[in-house]
């Protein structure tokens, strides 16, 4: 299946969980960033069980000091 990540198409197997994308992206483990599906916040307790579906789009946000 394909989803969206950031503007870049990105392949993963078939019932992947946002979680798992995370951990392609070397993301997993970090902190000071959010996750939204479809323009919806993910909560970190879920990124595990959020099952991804064809063409999701996942966009991550990270947070800056400053201003």
């Amino acid at each position: 299946m394909r989803v969206q990540f950031n503007d870049d198409p990105v392949k993963l197997a078939p019932g992947s969980t946002l979680g798992d994308l995370l951990r392609t992206q070397d993301l997993a483990g970090q902190s000071g960033f959010a996750v939204a599906v479809n323009e919806e916040v993910v909560p970190r307790q879920d990124w595990d069980t959020h099952r991804l579906k064809e063409s999701d789009t996942v966009l991550v946000v990270r947070a800056f000091k400053g201003g």
